[in-house]
């Protein structure tokens, strides 16, 4: 990509014949009319990097200097990109199909308005740009996106089940995560293996992380925070094998 892009997220789609598709988000022309854009990225056995689409999620202009997620929903086939709106400072949310098998221009159906509120309360919120890692992650068991973000009015970790039937969008309510986080950066994993997932994020003095599990309606039951590091840490990040 060109023409002063940030705030980049990346998420892996699936494979089709031996190739693997990602999912690039980011800001573009950042420096001026800062539009959220997916780019598709395919891979092939060689280590060949192709580029497959660009899609614009929309007009609106999104704050450049906080972070953007991109998730890919495996049941639907469907691109969830999240970012956080200039004009009031509001996490967004929007959502396209994508054609994992078209290597060409087309990947990407029209992406549903990029103004959709991800706080059912309105509150504000964002990602932090460079730190923490994976704010978004699938559930295959409840079939829904969960997004871990900073409240920005209170800095606390909030935790948001978006789930897609049919191309029909819900989103839940949030659930609180942690206090007092202070935007010091936050990531989140699934494991499928035991259906749960892990919520890590730093505090003053403190990386720390707690395992939860969420109902098909987005209820999220969670067990108790544990310190993972006695020290202030800021980057953070976490993946899952499973």
């Amino acid at each position: 990509a060109n023409g002063g892009y940030g705030s980049i997220s990346l998420c892996f789609c699936g494979n089709n014949s031996g190739d693997s598709k990602f999912a690039c988000g980011y800001i573009r022309d950042q420096s001026s009319y800062a539009r959220p854009t997916v780019q598709m990225f395919t891979v092939n056995s060689s280590l060949a990097i192709s580029q497959s689409h660009q899609g614009g999620v929309g007009t609106p202009a999104f704050m450049p200097n906080d972070g953007t997620a991109v998730c890919y929903h495996e049941t639907e086939g469907r691109i969830v990109f999240v970012g956080r709106l200039d004009s009031n400072g509001r996490l967004c949310y929007s959502v396209a199909t994508v054609d994992l098998t078209n290597t060409s221009a087309g990947s990407f159906g029209t992406f549903s308005s990029a103004t959709n509120n991800l706080d059912n309360n309105g509150n504000s919120g964002r990602f932090s740009k460079l730190k923490g890692s994976n704010k978004m992650v699938y559930d295959p068991d409840t079939e829904q996106v969960i997004v871990f973000w900073d409240q920005t009015s209170a800095y606390d970790y909030m935790a948001t089940p978006i789930k897609i039937v049919s191309g029909s969008v819900t989103v839940y309510n949030s659930t609180k995560v942690a206090d007092s986080g202070s935007n010091r950066g936050s990531s989140v994993q699934y494991d499928e293996s035991v259906n749960t997932f892990v919520f890590q994020w730093a505090e003053t003095g403190s990386l720390k992380a707690r395992a939860a599990t969420v109902t098909s309606s987005g209820v999220f039951t969670f067990g108790t925070a544990v310190e993972v590091e006695a020290q202030t840490c800021t980057q953070n990040s976490l993946t899952s094998a499973q």
